[in-house]
Parts: C-alpha cells; sequence; structure tokens
C-alpha cells in the first residue's frame, strides 16, 4: 500500500451544532485540520488566528471554498503569541464576529517547535519558547475561562500537549509541553465546577508543516510503533469528539493519540 495516500474520514455529523470556536493558529497543519473538521461537524461559527495578515486571509479563503455554505461563519483574527497585553482585544474582536453569539470552545492549538538541544539552549531560546508554548496558552485561557464564567457558557477548552510530556523533560519544548498538560489538569479542576471542561490532546510525531512535510512525502516512520505519522485529520477528529456534548463526563484529560509512540522505552529519545 502506498502510504501517502492513506484517507481517514473526517468527522461529518452535526455534533458541534450551535456552537462556536475559536482556534489559535489555525493557518495550516492541526489546526486548519480542526477548523475544517470543526465545520464538517456544523460548527455555527468558527474563528482562527495567525500573526500573519497572508497566511490568516489565505486560510479563511480556503476554508470558505471548502465550506461554501458556511462562508459568513469563518472568520479570521490577527493574534501574536507574544503580545499578552493585546489578547483581551484579540476576544473582544471574536466576540465582534460572532455578534449576538457567545464564544463555547477555545482550541489552544498554536505552538512553535525550534529544535533545541540540551546543552546548547539560550536565554533567548529558552524564553521564546516558553511565552509562546505555554504562558500565552495560560493567559487566553484565563481570560476566555473568565469570559465563560461571567457568562455562565457551560462550554470547552482544548489543550495541544505533546507525548514528549510523557518522557524525561530535557529541552524547552519538552518541558513547555509537560507545562501544558499540568495546566490542562489545573484548569479542569478549577474550571469544573462551573460546567466549563477542560482536557487535552497528546499527539506524537504528526505529518505537519512544523516537522517539514508537504503532500507526497512519505508517511513512514521508523520511531513509531504503528509505523507512520499521526495525521493532522486524526486529531481533528477527536478534537470534535472532546469539544462535542459527547465528551462532557471527560474531565481533565491528556488523550494520547501517538501511534504507539508514548510507550517509553531506553530507546525512544537520545539524551
Amino acid at each position: 500500500m502506498n502510504d501517502t495516500h492513506i484517507i481517514i474520514p473526517v468527522w461529518n455529523q452535526k455534533v458541534l451544532s450551535n456552537r462556536n470556536a475559536l482556534i489559535t493558529g489555525g493557518t495550516s497543519g492541526i489546526g486548519f485540520e480542526m477548523a475544517n473538521t470543526f465545520l464538517c461537524a456544523d460548527i455555527r461559527n468558527i474563528v482562527i488566528t495567525s500573526r500573519s495578515t497572508k497566511k490568516l486571509d489565505n486560510a479563511v479563503c480556503k476554508l470558505k471554498e471548502m465550506h461554501p455554505e458556511k462562508e459568513k461563519n469563518i472568520f479570521g483574527v490577527i493574534m501574536d503569541l507574544a503580545d499578552i497585553n493585546n489578547f483581551e482585544n484579540v476576544l473582544k474582536n471574536v466576540l465582534e464576529y460572532l455578534g449576538n453569539e457567545t464564544l463555547d470552545i477555545l482550541v489552544n492549538n498554536a505552538g512553535i517547535y525550534q529544535g533545541t538541544k540540551f546543552g546548547t539552549v539560550t536565554d533567548e531560546e529558552w524564553n521564546n519558547l516558553m511565552n509562546i508554548n505555554l504562558k500565552a496558552q495560560y493567559f487566553i485561557s484565563q481570560i476566555v475561562s473568565n469570559y465563560m464564567v461571567e457568562h455562565k457558557i457551560q462550554g470547552n477548552i482544548l489543550n495541544l500537549c505533546s507525548s514528549s510530556s510523557y518522557r524525561p523533560s530535557i529541552d524547552p519544548y519538552m518541558l513547555s509541553k509537560l507545562g501544558m498538560s499540568g495546566l490542562t489538569l489545573g484548569m479542569a479542576k478549577k474550571l469544573i465546577v462551573h460546567g466549563i471542561v477542560v482536557n487535552g490532546i497528546a499527539p506524537g510525531p504528526t505529518f505537519t508543516p512544523m516537522l517539514h512535510k508537504k503532500e507526497g512525502d512519505s508517511l513512514h516512520h521508523g520511531g513509531v510503533p504503528a509505523g507512520r505519522y499521526i495525521l493532522p485529520q486524526e486529531i481533528a477528529n477527536l478534537a470534535v469528539f472532546l469539544t462535542s456534548s459527547m465528551g462532557r463526563m471527560i474531565v481533565g484529560d491528556v488523550v494520547k493519540i501517538t501511534g504507539g509512540s508514548a510507550v517509553t522505552t531506553y530507546d525512544d529519545v537520545r539524551y
């Protein structure tokens, strides 16, 4: 079988009808596939973010072409994860697009991978990665959850973690994802009393531009027990389930989708 032609069915039952979602970093990879799959699941309104106007416009146009029936319900908002002081304005812009609707799903998807290695990490690299991958997620979650509590919205917050958080952490990326797993647990305990469900997804190696993967490349991955990369569509399908009414009793879990790569053995990572 040619592994470049594996087809993953996209969730198409109307399980997100009358819901409205904000997905950070939704212009490519996992974030874009989440937006696409949320639309297939009949989300009422979807808002994606990026710090690049060009990437944002291209992604919004592509989503509208894929879902012409939802053309008036797909929006893009500029968001720089390094500019925490502007997050209140980001939420304000999102709510302006939603009009009389309320925001009830936040997906913390955006993040970076620098490929740093212990022994050579600089102070600048550390701060940049932690600010984008952990600090930004903390503060946007705080702002959105305060809004949900204030308006009595029984919504969802879904965090993109990583299978690397199940290994001994040795570089800033791994530590940032370990922090995201901890934040998921803490927010889940804090917010469930308000009817806000918080969970996480921990993907293994995923076929995305972050790992310099492009259409036509082989999906084979010798380090994954299942033998291949995880596809963004597979993660997006799981995200739909976790943010739908079917997943409301899954609280504070970080669900692994790794092809077995979270089954850690001594030879998984070179230290």
